[in-house]
């Protein structure tokens, strides 16, 4: 069956997928700046007050010509490192032209502002920095960029001439500006059903020799990408679960065909794979209704509240602390307590800012897993999850209490901020994981762990607590059900995005960013 697919796709009428795939970028491209997928944002200059009249001394002798600005996604992955952005002079003001950003949360790493013979005139200190009391947001600052809106962005600012890079938290005020190549990419397949191509989201990865120039998600729309214009050469490889990669080498003659304002969208063509992830048991990408409806692997889910948000890919599942559980997988057969893994990318937004044990206690529990009335498993956010455990936690438990373990970030106690456990980034997107072997994990503790926590993709279990250990006893199939989103607090919004199980102990998450 699969073969036949491939063969009917190849079959298909070449002029009509041409056809078919300009109309999709014609589409889009003239949406690129502002599209549902996509926001505006300008950067401009914040110079502290107190620093103002020395300010407006300098940039009368020595004028602002650009901003060297790097910028990360939620996840950590970096959009642009140290670009290099002209600034626009308005009377006294200075900013930037529009930059186009997919929807999403983003932070701001380094903030300089540059005058025309490259030097750094002003500079936002990075937090734990000596000058960092001197703004009111020390760097990182995160903003967030929202659909058919133009943003402005303005992290405050301090003269920096005659001061060390030390004092800011730089290592360095010199750098090597860097040209860049932005570019246009689409990914399709044919789906021989429908007789139709669609656009699909996936992952990229860009590559000069060793070097990784870009890597990212491709979200089911024109996507602009931009690298470093200083390679020979450019390798680009698409992937995506379930399809055969896409993976070709481009000379610089080759590539630069595909870069903008002139150049052709790069068009990428993925087939149906017989490959698919060995020991994925169940996966939903939760960003909509109909995706929850549909898992694309296992049992699909029952809707009855929450909205969809931003997430880490697509759209996410958000509810707010008065709405618990708004979806619901029911099936015996996605979780064996014997080993396994569930991963998933979580977010809390505006929430009390407290854990708290008692009356009334305030905690946040991302799902909870439950077969009847005793076989359970759950990951939580608090102060005790009742099994001695605190911070991320996670505990699984056998009918009866005769097979128990609970790990967390730390032991329990009576409060915990978020504060100790995110540092200042309480309210980003995490990637968790909860891993179990009730043999015995290897390589955690001599093997003598059975259930371990991951927060993005590291090993922070920090606190483990066994009782009642007796027998290992199989779940009973009847009345299981995977919840999601208990808010246990008095205010703010929980989200999740794409939850996936595995059916064995998987402990390496470097595969987190790849839908």
């Amino acid at each position: 069956m699969k073969t036949k697919t491939y063969k009917s796709f190849l079959s298909f009428s070449c002029i009509s997928i041409v056809i078919s795939i300009l109309l999709f970028f014609s589409c889009n491209k003239d949406e690129n700046q502002i599209s549902p997928e996509q926001g505006t944002i300008q950067f401009s200059l914040l110079i502290n007050e107190s620093d103002a009249l020395k300010s407006a001394s300098l940039l009368s002798t020595n004028p602002a010509s650009a901003l060297i600005v790097s910028v990360e996604n939620s996840s950590g992955i970096k959009i642009f490192t140290k670009k290099n952005i002209p600034l626009i002079r308005f009377g006294e003001e200075y900013i930037t032209d529009p930059v186009s950003l997919e929807t999403g949360e983003y932070n701001i790493t380094d903030y300089m502002v540059i005058d025309k013979d490259g030097l750094v005139i002003y500079a936002t200190p990075k937090e734990g920095s000596p000058n960092q009391g001197s703004v009111g947001d020390p760097l990182p600052v995160s903003f967030f960029v929202k659909s058919n809106k133009i943003q402005n962005v303005s992290p405050e600012v301090i003269t920096s001439v005659n001061a060390s890079p030390k004092d800011f938290g730089y290592e360095t005020f010199s750098f090597d500006i860097v040209n860049t190549y932005e570019f246009l990419i689409g990914v399709f397949t044919y789906n021989d059903k429908n007789k139709a191509i669609s656009l699909l989201g996936s992952t990229l990865t860009v590559s000069a020799g060793s070097d990784v120039l870009y890597s990212g998600t491709l979200n089911s729309v024109t996507n602009l990408v931009v690298i470093p214009s200083n390679k020979s050469e450019y390798k680009v490889t698409v992937r995506l679960n379930g399809y055969t990669t896409y993976e070709k080498t481009f000379t610089k003659i080759e590539f630069k065909a595909y870069t903008n304002p002139d150049g052709l969208p790069l068009v990428v063509m993925l087939a149906k794979s017989n490959i698919i992830n060995t020991g994925l048991i169940f996966w939903n990408k939760l960003g909509s209704s109909d995706e929850i409806a549909n898992s694309v692997v296992g049992t699909s889910g029952l809707l009855s509240g929450g909205s969809f948000i931003p997430g880490v890919f697509g759209n996410a599942l958000c509810t707010s602390y008065d709405q618990d559980n708004p979806v619901k997988f029911i099936d015996s057969g996605i979780f064996s307590m014997q080993q396994g893994c569930i991963e998933f990318w979580g977010k809390l937004i505006n929430v009390y800012p407290i854990l708290t044990v008692g009356d009334p206690g305030f905690w946040y529990e991302f799902f909870l897993y439950k077969e009847g009335d005793g076989n359970a498993m759950g990951q939580s956010i608090n102060a005790n999850n009742g099994l001695s455990s605190g911070g991320v936690s996670s505990a699984v438990r056998n009918k009866g209490y005769n097979y128990l373990s609970s790990c967390g970030t730390q032991e329990y106690t009576w409060q915990i901020p978020l504060t100790d456990i995110y540092g200042s980034e309480t309210e980003l997107w995490h990637h968790y994981a909860v891993v179990w072997n009730s043999n015995g994990l290897q390589g955690i503790d001599n093997g003598n762990r059975r259930i371990v926590m991951f927060l993005d993709g590291i090993q922070n279990t920090a606190f483990w607590h066994t009782g009642y250990v007796g027998d290992y006893i199989p779940w009973e199939p009847a009345d299981a059900s995977l919840t999601l989103l208990n808010n246990n607090g008095p205010q703010g919004s929980m989200a999740i995005d794409n939850i996936k199980i595995w059916n064995y102990s998987k402990t390496d998450f470097s595969d987190r960013f790849v839908e």
